[in-house]
């Protein structure tokens, strides 16, 4: 007799299990039309868990069998996912526009609307604080130029990060953002401080000012 997944998890081990069997575990139960093994099958072969993991709320209930306990405790199990991913990958410091964009690319993943990272370092380039800032809407943000050149101050840093990142997919900066960029970075060296790099994040790739030489 074939051993149900949870059996076959501590006599086997959990790297033994099918997709769809980590499924059946995380679910818990299926439907009045179908067990959870039969449920798992099906979204393993529709969907598969490289797009489940990339699905928000809304997409996720409209999968048939999946309503609000199932979505929410698969969007916890990725977030941890993410996070352990986050952590594994995180620098002491910042040297490189890759170093950067894996320090924040997890915080993207799912946004539909455009999040500004400030990323605080010291002349080490080792991260001391970073911060967030946001619109609830689909639109492009404004960078508060006065806001950050306080921040940075009040942090004694050397210097500052920034990603953001476009919705659309497409990575390359508008005029808007070389013209906030520029003001940025000028407001800051009258201050004493570099913008060491600013990165916009894309569906598939990323735009680093400095890589291109493009930081005033």
């Amino acid at each position: 007799m074939e051993k149900l997944p949870r059996e076959k998890l501590i006599t086997n081990g959990v790297e033994s299990l099918s997709d769809d069997e980590l499924l059946s575990i995380i679910l818990g139960c299926g439907s009045k039309e179908e067990n959870v093994f039969k449920m798992s099958k099906r979204i393993i072969k529709d969907y598969g868990f490289n797009k489940l993991y990339k699905m928000d709320y809304d997409s996720l209930v409209k999968i048939y069998g999946i309503k609000i306990a199932k979505a929410t405790k698969l969007m916890v199990i990725f977030e941890i996912a993410k996070r352990i991913i986050k952590y594994e990958n995180e620098v002491e410091c910042i040297k490189t526009s890759k170093d950067l964009y894996n320090y924040v690319y997890h915080d993207y993943l799912l946004q539909k609307k455009e999040i500004l990272t400030v990323i605080y370092v010291n002349s080490k380039l080792q991260v001391m604080n970073e911060e967030k800032f946001s619109q609830n809407e689909y639109t492009q943000i404004n960078i508060p130029i006065k806001l950050i050149v306080k921040n940075a101050i009040d942090n004694d840093a050397y210097g500052i990060f920034l990603v953001h990142n476009h919705p659309s997919g497409n990575e390359m900066p508008s005029d808007a953002d070389n013209k906030s960029t520029k003001n940025l970075t000028l407001t800051l060296k009258g201050v004493g401080i570099l913008l060491l790099d600013h990165i916009i994040i894309g569906e598939k790739e990323y735009f680093s000012y400095s890589d291109t030489n493009t930081i005033w």
